[in-house]
């Protein structure tokens, strides 16, 4: 088994790098890259035959420990949700919790940083349900960041685990999950959803308000000039987005965007599109530039001479690549919007169906289409994306991009994931790289 490694991540924007350094040399899920240009898996070797001595006895191998007694097997249904942070994987059972992958931070909620899922027998009954109080069964909703996780009750309060953006990890060491896990505070407020990136997380409130926190060491900007370095609880007031109400937040690395009951997306924090941005200016770290003054984003195709507005209709942003899915079923990604906001058309990927859901990590984006297939590439300006090869007779119900990994919720409830996996983030038992869409054995 490999041991813990803690991992300082680095966010790059794509002007500062070729677009072919973004292609990993592992293989990417459908959110991290092109997976016809992957290696091949090599086969695996056959046991010898030879016979071969008895072992001397000797002390039991070493094996990842979890900070508490070994777990008693649990039944568990079928799984309803899965997420993908930076290097790790969750998966609900109808809302209780099993992650695996990286754990440097304790992301995984296991009372340690050993990661599991890089190793041998370390998934199935032997991977332990994340532990979040006597509630537990009450989760709704779970979402993943780089290092940091967060449940969704259904009384409305939210709990996070992992590096928890502020410096106060929660899950790295035995004792700091269960009862002993507080809620985030949001004020006396009653969170509808919840949405977690690699720097800062957002809750939607009440349906209607959005809060956020995490660190603005990385330009956290929640719209209230709060200082670079400075860590972040969650805010007092709402984020002030303006006419209308958030229906969801796409946390990116460096800044924030909301998706708005509009169908436009605004967009807050320092430039988020290459070093020296034509159009939108930066919002959020100084005053008067929140609210009606908001720059929206909104699409709008050209049909016989004349503008037909589009609606967005989900967003995604990790990085500095932005994808949108609009009401006509087709995925755009914007680059340098104009002044205004407008985007004529966009980067349109070409599909063979209409677009359900999408993803965008750093070297990973993709898209769920209507028959349940799955198309990916290692950015989102390359065209057409590959479509991934699923488990026989199989098909998507779901989709979450990672870093560079993806996984789909599959017909049969099971998941499969592909892509990068230097962190067992696949959870094959190993770190090698998937091309191809490979089971997890989770029960």
């Amino acid at each position: 088994m490999q041991p813990a490694r803690a991992r300082l991540l680095a966010f790059v924007t794509l002007a500062s790098l070729p677009f072919a350094t973004l292609a990993f040399a592992q293989t990417p899920k459908p959110l991290d890259g092109s997976l016809a240009a992957s290696p091949t898996r090599p086969p695996v070797p056959l046991a010898s035959t030879a016979p071969s001595a008895p072992p001397a006895p000797s002390a039991s191998p070493p094996s990842k420990g979890i900070g508490t007694v070994p777990p008693k097997p649990v039944v568990l249904g079928p799984i309803t949700q899965i997420t993908a942070g930076g290097d790790h994987t969750c998966a609900s059972f109808g809302g209780r919790i099993k992650c695996w992958g990286s754990n440097s931070f304790g992301e995984l909620g296991l009372g340690t940083t050993d990661a599991r899922g890089d190793g041998p027998n370390e998934l199935g009954a032997a991977l332990p349900l994340v532990d979040l109080g006597q509630n537990a069964s009450a989760v709704v909703d779970v979402a993943a960041g780089w290092t940091t996780n967060c449940a969704l009750f259904a009384d409305g309060s939210v709990k996070c685990w992992g590096a928890r953006f502020h410096g106060v990890p929660a899950g790295n060491a035995p004792g700091q999950l269960g009862a002993n896990l507080a809620p985030v505070n949001l004020g006396g407020r009653s969170a509808k959803r919840i949405f977690v990136g690699p720097t800062m997380a957002c809750a939607l409130l009440d349906g209607v308000d959005l809060k956020c926190w995490g660190t603005g060491e990385l330009g956290l900007a929640l719209g209230n000039a709060i200082p670079a370095g400075q860590d972040a609880a969650p805010i007092a007031a709402p984020i002030d987005i303006g006419p209308g109400h958030a229906s969801a937040a796409t946390p990116a690395a460096r800044h924030n965007c909301a998706l708005i009951d509009d169908g436009s997306v605004g967009c807050w924090g320092p430039p988020y599109i290459g070093p020296a941005p034509w159009g939108i200016a930066p919002a959020g770290t100084t005053p008067g530039t929140m609210g009606a003054n908001l720059t929206r984003i909104r699409f709008f195709d050209r049909v016989e001479g004349r503008d037909m507005p589009r609606r967005i209709v989900a967003a995604s942003l990790t990085g500095n690549e932005p994808l949108a899915l609009l009401d006509d079923g087709t995925v755009r990604a914007w680059f340098n919007p104009p002044g205004g906001g407008l985007v004529n058309g966009g980067h349109r990927w070409t599909l063979p169906r209409r677009a359900t859901a999408i993803g965008a990590g750093i070297s990973m984006f993709c898209a769920l289409v209507d028959d349940g297939s799955v198309f990916c590439a290692t950015s989102a300006r390359t065209n057409p994306p590959v479509a991934v090869s699923l488990p026989a007779g199989r098909t998507a119900t779901a989709i979450a991009v990672g870093r560079s990994h993806a996984c789909a919720l599959l017909d049969d409830h099971s998941v499969a994931c592909w892509g990068d996996n230097s962190a067992g983030q696949l959870g094959q038992g190993d770190t090698q790289a998937r091309t191809t869409a490979v089971v997890v054995g989770l029960q």
